[in-house]
Parts: C-alpha cells; structure tokens; sequence
C-alpha cells in the first residue's frame, strides 16, 4: 500500500499486514482527511497549523515538526491543493 502525507508530498510504502499510526496536532482545531485514491493509495491531509508524526511499530519514521500554513477561508488543505494544482476537487469517496 501506498501512503502519501500531504501537504508535504511524502510517499510511504508498506509491505503487505505493515501499519502505521500517524498523529497530528495543532493550535488551531482540526481533523486528518484521508482520501482512498485507489485500492492501493491513500491520501492523509493535515490541517493547516498542525505538525505531524508517523510511527510504525512504535518507533516515530516521518516527523513533520513545520506547521500546515493557512489556506483560505472555508477552504480546507485537501480543496486549497486541488485549486492551487488545477485538480478538480473530489468528494470523500471518489
């Protein structure tokens, strides 16, 4: 499976029953989006003020200690991105 971080573009392989626990914060409230690209893919968007860590086995593997900037208002990181690359933004499902 594939597991790309954003906004940092950071793409993670795992084999085959391997996990990973990825933990974010921030001084702003926020929540992680994941988007299922395909059977394979999954995207994990952080918010805009949060840092973020991936464990894996208990040990920490990616740290993201430099704050998400802002986006715009009632924009979200996933939506900000999509704008700024020319992406159509897509539902939590597609």
């Amino acid at each position: 499976m594939t597991v790309i971080i954003e906004p940092h573009g950071d793409v993670l392989s795992l084999l085959p029953g391997e996990s990973i626990d990825i933990v974010a914060q921030g001084s702003q409230e926020g929540e992680i989006e994941l988007v299922s690209k395909d059977a394979q893919t999954v995207c994990v968007y952080t918010w805009s003020t949060s840092t973020c860590a991936v464990y894996q086995a208990g040990r920490m593997i990616r740290d993201y200690s430099f704050p998400v900037p802002g986006v715009p208002s009632g924009m979200t990181t996933r939506s900000f991105l999509d704008f700024m690359l020319g992406r159509k933004s897509q539902g939590p499902d597609e």
